[in-house]
């Protein structure tokens, strides 16, 4: 599942509904278009509730509503805004972490590295293989040099331009004070 902090609505795909055995009668009708960010639109095939159980050890489970749209995607579904108000939840993004209140403390849910990337990979192939519906001129919006779908364990990162960034640095050169004589590791740079 795609959590989507900018998305009104959360969404399930029509394959996953299929894939779930739900029943299509099932679905209460939802009769006004749905709009992404590029202007088009499309019309869900209806709307379903459905328990959403958030954690591993400290559960939570509420009944969310969900659109059911017909279109291709990489991900089964998309929480939106209205799953993370129920839930309470906070998301983490640079962590792919989502934390939540539960009876008991703290939950947590945690997505993967990997996952996320490999998804963004099948993404990308469904539009280019038309199975998607890939619009505007790519090369304008988006230069991509090179993507590793199964990168190595150093290189488990979402953005592999991270690790060629140069590291920030003073501009300055800076005196070294001594803070404990005692430890001399403890010193504090000032410039």
């Amino acid at each position: 599942m795609l959590v989507d902090n900018g998305s009104a609505v959360n969404i399930l795909f029509a394959s996953t509904f299929k894939r779930m055995n739900l029943d299509e009668a099932d679905l209460k009708p939802a009769s006004f278009p749905l709009y992404g960010f590029t202007g088009d639109h499309l019309l869900p095939k209806g709307t379903i509730s459905l328990p959403v159980t958030l954690g591993n050890l400290d559960e939570v489970t509420k009944v969310i509503e969900f659109l059911v749209v017909d279109c291709p995607s990489a991900f089964n579904g998309i929480l939106g805004r209205p799953l993370l108000r129920q839930f309470k939840a906070v998301t983490l993004i640079y962590h792919l972490k989502m934390k939540f209140p539960t009876p008991t403390g703290i939950g947590e849910v945690s997505g993967s590295q990997r996952a996320s990337r490999d998804c963004y990979v099948k993404a990308i192939q469904m539009a280019y293989k038309g199975k998607g519906t890939a619009r505007g001129n790519h090369r304008q919006a988006m230069a991509i040099s090179r993507i590793d779908p199964r990168p190595g364990p150093a290189k488990d990162n979402l953005d592999p331009r991270i690790q060629n960034c140069p590291s920030s640095g003073p501009v300055e050169d800076l005196t070294e004070v001594l803070v404990d004589p005692k430890e001399s590791s403890r010193v504090l740079r000032v410039g």
